[in-house]
C-alpha cells in the first residue's frame, strides 16, 4: 500500500503559534523579526507555485506548518490544481462550487466559482494580517455574513493597533475587490525585498 512519508513540523502550524500569542505563550523564536521571515517565505513559495501555474485554493493559516526554525512550509494541497489555460485542460477537479475556507476565498470565486492566482493573493492578505495582528479575520461571521458583507460590500478588518506603512498598504491591496489590482506573489516578494519600509525597529535587518 503507498504511503506519503514527510517532515515532522515540531511548531504546528502558523495558526497555532498565533493562537499562543494570543495568550502570550508563543515560542521564544517567535519575534517581529520571524514574522517577516514567515511573511516572505510564504509569499516565495507561492511565487514558486503560480510560476508553475499551480494554483493553492486553500491558503490559510492552518495550512502553513512551521519547522524547528519556526521557517514556514506550505502544505495540505487537496484542493490545488494547475491553473486552466485553455477548455482541454479542464478537469473533474474543475467543477463548480466553493472550495477552500469560506473566510479566506476571494469575492469573485464566491460569484464565479473560479479560482486563479489573484485568489491565492487575496488568500495571503488575511495571513498577513493574522501575524501582524493576532486576530482572527469575520470570527462569528457565518456564510450568509460573509456573503452579504465581505463579498456583496467590500467590507474588511479593521486593524486593532498600529501596524507599519508598508504592511498596511500591502495587505490592503492584497485584499482589494479587483483582483486586476492585487500585486502578483512575485511583485510581493520584490517589494519584500527592496522596501525598506518592512524593516521596523523591532526587526533584525540582518
Amino acid at each position: 500500500k503507498p504511503v506519503i512519508i514527510t517532515e515532522y513540523v515540531s511548531n504546528g502550524s502558523l495558526r497555532d503559534i498565533i493562537q499562543l500569542e494570543q495568550k502570550s505563550k508563543q515560542p521564544e523564536l517567535w519575534n517581529d523579526t520571524k514574522k517577516l521571515i514567515n511573511i516572505y517565505g510564504i509569499a516565495s513559495a507561492m511565487s514558486y507555485l503560480h510560476s508553475h501555474n499551480i494554483i493553492h485554493r486553500d491558503l490559510k493559516t492552518g495550512n502553513i506548518l512551521e519547522d524547528d526554525y519556526l521557517f514556514p512550509k506550505i502544505a495540505d494541497f487537496g484542493l490545488s490544481k494547475f491553473y486552466h489555460q485553455n477548455e482541454e485542460s479542464m478537469s473533474v477537479q474543475s467543477t463548480k462550487e466553493l472550495k477552500g475556507t469560506p473566510k479566506y476565498v476571494a469575492p469573485e470565486s464566491w460569484e464565479s466559482y473560479e479560482y486563479t492566482k489573484e485568489g491565492d493573493v487575496y488568500s495571503f492578505s488575511f495571513i498577513v494580517y493574522q501575524i501582524l495582528t493576532h486576530e482572527e479575520p469575520f470570527k462569528n461571521f457565518n456564510m450568509q455574513m460573509l456573503y452579504s458583507q465581505v463579498v456583496k460590500n467590500g467590507l474588511r478588518p479593521e486593524f486593532p493597533q498600529p501596524i507599519a506603512q508598508s504592511y498596511r498598504d500591502l495587505i490592503s491591496q492584497c485584499w482589494s475587490s479587483k483582483p486586476e489590482d492585487r500585486p502578483t506573489f512575485s511583485e510581493i516578494v520584490n517589494r519584500l525585498k527592496t522596501d525598506p519600509g518592512f524593516i521596523t525597529e523591532k526587526v533584525d535587518k540582518e
